[in-house]
């Protein structure tokens, strides 16, 4: 039915009370479907069914105020392990009916400075990230205390990673959500990488961030912060767990191999300062080796440093 009505103009004002019994998550799936349906189901078509629909919701609110409204319903009907597309979906709905109400995408909470893609990056959706920047969200927005969107998708865990933490991932899409915002954020990106490299110490399915990241950046560019770090992506590989925030180290030597392979240089003469404070303040060599056994790495990354150190040493003789 609804081709029908596509296929002739003058069924328009048709077309618009049949999507008026649609629900805003078909509408954004039809778009989706094909060129026809994307041209059909412009912004400015919608908008005249909007306005039908929100005579009676006392008009438009921040976009931010209905991403609260919709996290809080959820949080009252959901439970840990639930479909999270379900909930997803219906965020998205919400949030592009606000959109189309023209609400600004950019308005940030006034004493956060949290905007609606910053909210999206911190609860770990995807599909509400892609349609935030379709309508033009700025990634390089900064929170009240400096942090950008990819910042929040990479120094938080959602609530169902802090509840299982010990027990494992609840492998939430947040990878992709930093995945995502990798491609569209300027500011910050030497930050982003380091928490990159300590998020996939903890989760495998963030080394495949590494190699975007590497692409970006210099792969041994200058990294400080938080605390007293000083470095670059390796030596941040290296630092001992941050306690009780992290969860278990897992795959420390995964993530110095694959930063090796990316060609980071074993032998950057430093200096090199932990997040705690703890390094090697001055410049050798070997100083990667000393901070690695100063933050009581395993053995096996040990091994390998020693061994590509030794080996490029040989190589250069």
């Amino acid at each position: 039915m609804l081709q029908q009505l596509l296929d002739c103009e003058r069924h328009l004002p048709l077309l618009s009370f049949t999507l008026a019994w649609l629900p805003a998550s078909s509408w954004l799936r039809l778009r989706r479907l094909r060129p026809a349906f994307t041209r059909a189901l412009c912004d400015d078509v919608l908008r005249n069914v909007v306005k039908g629909l929100a005579s009676d919701q006392g008009g438009p609110r921040s976009l931010l105020e209905i991403l609260d409204s919709m996290s809080r319903q959820d949080d009252d009907s959901h439970s840990p392990g639930d479909d999270v597309k379900t909930s997803e979906a219906a965020v998205c709905e919400a949030a592009f009916l606000g959109l189309l109400q023209d609400l600004d995408v950019n308005q940030a909470d006034p004493d956060t400075g949290l905007t609606p893609l910053m909210k999206a990056a911190e609860d770990a959706q995807p599909e509400l990230c892609k349609l935030l920047l379709a309508y033009r969200a700025d990634a390089d927005g900064i929170s009240i205390g400096g942090v950008t969107a990819l910042g929040l998708a990479l120094g938080s865990t959602c609530g169902n990673c802090m509840l299982f933490s010990g027990r494992g991932w609840c492998k939430c899409p947040r990878p992709a959500v930093a995945r995502l915002l990798t491609r569209h954020t300027n500011f910050g990106l030497a930050e982003a990488f380091a928490s990159t490299v300590r998020m996939a110490l903890q989760d495998a399915a963030y080394l495949a961030l590494l190699e975007i990241f590497a692409a970006r950046l210099p792969v041994d560019c200058e990294i400080t912060g938080p605390d007293s770090r000083r470095g670059t992506a390796l030596s941040v590989a290296l630092e001992r767990r941050v306690k009780p925030v992290e969860a278990p180290l897992r795959h420390q030597a995964l993530v110095v191999s694959s930063l090796l392979s990316l060609r980071a240089n074993p032998h950057r003469p430093g200096p090199y300062v932990a997040w705690d404070g703890s390094g090697v303040p001055g410049r050798s060599e070997n100083a990667l080796l000393f901070f690695a056994a100063s933050n009581f790495c395993d053995a096996e990354t040990l091994s390998l440093l020693e061994e590509v150190t030794t080996s490029t040493a040989i190589a250069n003789t």
